[in-house]
């Protein structure tokens, strides 16, 4: 049983899914809250502990009254908001499904994979811990993941090799220290920014096109900065600067769609 909540910000009247956010109901939600217990339960019995997950909607929502053994919180179809409005739960908030965005054929799998590369970096760059996708590449006689099709989803050996690009650059960051940095950036002028950092590093996602100019908030020190294509992980631009703290535009190397930046701190803090 599901319960349509149609958020007056979000949603224009009408009910079509993409602008309607499902919750479960009474029923189903304690229907959920017996499984979890059993699957607890039988992990106490056994001396085992897997993660628990557990659907809650699509779209966004903030979540309230987290079932105690439920770890993962997983959302379809995913806003970057679901990881913001319940970053204080302290659970893992979880990108669980995508596609129906674009469709992937010989003609549009360029523009497809942008789609998913974007949703995947605004998503974990918002804070959320996961991110999984409708692969149609896979397919009986394809199971090396090439097929070529005009399926409602995403998925190609060109797009795994992107989302590679931004596991790598999250796996650079002390993880256990990572979170988002909202008040990083204070300008970007025709782009739009997610950034999250630890505190020897930043990081700042860049959705744009051409050039775009960074307003930033860093503290003292000396900084090396990288800017990455999100699209093979080469490095495009690279320096290093001493800034006094406060305010530093830091201008972006030429790019199509979107570029990345990671800033590290060199030696102690001045």
């Amino acid at each position: 049983m599901n319960v349509s909540v149609l958020p007056e910000d979000v949603t224009p009247p009408g009910s079509f899914w993409k602008n309607r956010v499902d919750l479960a109901g009474p029923e189903s939600l304690a229907w959920q809250a017996r499984i979890a217990a059993v699957i607890t339960e039988e992990e106490d019995r056994l001396g085992v502990r897997h993660l628990v997950a557990q659907n809650y909607c699509n779209h966004r929502y903030p979540v309230r009254d987290v079932d105690p053994v439920v770890d993962i919180l997983n959302f379809h179809y995913a806003w970057p908001e679901a990881a913001t409005l319940n970053a204080g739960l302290g659970r893992v908030v979880s990108f669980d499904e995508t596609g129906f965005a674009s469709s992937s054929d010989r003609v549009a799998a360029k523009e497809t994979d942008a789609v998913y590369r974007r949703q995947a970096w605004e998503f974990l760059m918002a804070g959320g811990g996961i991110f999984s996708m409708l692969d149609y590449s896979f397919a009986v006689g394809h199971e090396d993941g090439t097929f070529v099709n005009r399926a409602p989803g995403g998925g190609s050996p060109a797009l795994r090799r992107q989302l590679r690009v931004l596991k790598d650059f999250l796996h650079g960051f002390d993880i256990p220290d990572l979170a988002p940095r909202p008040g990083l950036v204070q300008t970007s002028p025709g782009a739009f920014t997610r950034a999250i950092g630890t505190k020897k590093a930043r990081g700042v996602y860049v959705r744009g096109d051409g050039r775009t100019v960074l307003g930033l908030d860093l503290p003292k020190g000396d900084w090396r900065e990288e800017w990455i294509d999100t699209k093979t992980g080469a490095v495009a631009k690279r320096g290093v600067f001493a800034h006094e703290g406060g305010r530093r535009e830091l201008a972006s190397p030429p790019y199509e769609q979107d570029v990345v930046l990671r800033l590290v701190q060199e030696g102690p803090g001045r």
